[in-house]
């Protein structure tokens, strides 16, 4: 997730291709210059050089272990058990209804992955609706082929995640913003980047959406897996934004201007 430390790693603007018609792909370009990585201080160089290191390996691990047939529980097309993803996938899409996400709303997934949570709310969605943004396309891409027809018909976008494409997010911004099965996986010291982008993409009239159990103490549920307490979630966010722990997930939103009597909520 070393991805998200936008401001440091400084990419170039994306360019943008179209990949069938109606589906549109976005991508990043390069790593830093010598010479950027030089204005960077030497601790953040390190943890630089560390990420961009590792990330890769990450990917490339998880794209072998999948064409070799090894199966993940959200990632690829064959999953250890596709029935369950798909009802945990329709019952996240009840829950987004429930905080008020309508067919017309904007709504943009951080950390898609291969789509399956994406899957029932592109499919709620109106046309142009849905964009979801990933550190990799490798990842999305087996959406890509499990779906073809249904993103073209929606006109999705799907994107990694860049500078220029949080920044034309920003300007929009989307009424919906939710990360699903994303927050469980970044280690403590991801978590502030991961915080400060997100909170990036909720507006004034955004409703945010960090799916996350409860918990009183950040718990390590195996290696892999952490739930984090809203203690430790709140440290990294920046001002002007609140959150609260809901049944099922941080919410996040933005403080509304002092002028403003009513609570922001999704238009």
């Amino acid at each position: 997730m070393g991805e998200l430390r936008l401001k440091q790693r400084n990419h170039p603007d994306p360019g943008e291709t179209v990949a069938g018609q109606g589906v549109v792909r976005q991508h990043g370009q390069g790593a830093d210059s010598s010479k950027q990585m030089r204005k960077l201080g030497l601790f953040e160089r390190l943890l630089l050089k560390y990420r961009l290191r590792n990330e890769p390996r990450y990917v490339r691990r998880w794209v072998l272990r999948m064409a070799s047939g090894r199966q993940h529980s959200n990632l690829g097309n064959d999953l250890k058990d596709v029935p369950r993803a798909r009802w945990a996938a329709r019952d996240w899409l009840g829950y987004l209804t429930s905080m008020g996400l309508r067919p017309h709303h904007t709504c943009v997934e951080v950390g898609c992955g291969s789509l399956w949570a994406a899957e029932p709310v592109i499919e709620y969605l109106e046309a142009g609706k849905y964009t979801g943004l990933d550190i990799t396309e490798q990842f999305y891409r087996f959406g890509e082929e499990r779906l073809g027809d249904v993103l073209r018909e929606k006109a999705v976008t799907l994107a990694v995640i860049s500078e220029a494409a949080l920044q034309r997010l920003e300007a929009m911004p989307p009424d919906f913003v939710f990360a699903r099965k994303v927050l469980a996986h970044l280690r403590p010291d991801e978590l502030p980047d991961f915080v400060a982008m997100f909170c990036r993409l909720v507006g004034p009239h955004s409703i945010g959406l960090i799916d996350n159990p409860p918990t009183e103490k950040t718990r390590y549920r195996n290696p892999g897996t952490i739930d984090y307490a809203l203690e430790e979630f709140q440290r990294h966010v920046p001002a002007g934004i609140t959150c609260i722990q809901d049944q099922w997930a941080i919410v996040v939103r933005r403080e509304p201007a002092l002028e403003q009597q009513e609570q922001p909520t999704a238009r």
